[in-house]
């Protein structure tokens, strides 16, 4: 039996991408994760299954912009 292909690289991506419109219109100080999840059309808990919490959010955010 094959498993379906992982989702998680895509919701990373969709995740992020909320982050940055996030950030651009609110800048990163109001860029909570609730807003983010809302952003992005995932809840809360799956933003935090992928990154944890806000610091690991905005460090992925940081990495990836560079």
């Amino acid at each position: 039996m094959v498993g379906r292909p992982s989702k998680a690289p895509e919701r990373r991506d969709q995740i992020l991408d909320a982050m940055e419109v996030s950030v651009r219109a609110h800048g990163i100080g109001q860029a909570s994760m609730r807003r983010i999840a809302d952003q992005s059309g995932l809840s809360l808990q799956m933003v935090s299954h992928y990154f944890g919490n806000k610091e690991q959010l905005v460090l992925a955010f940081v990495t990836r912009v560079g």
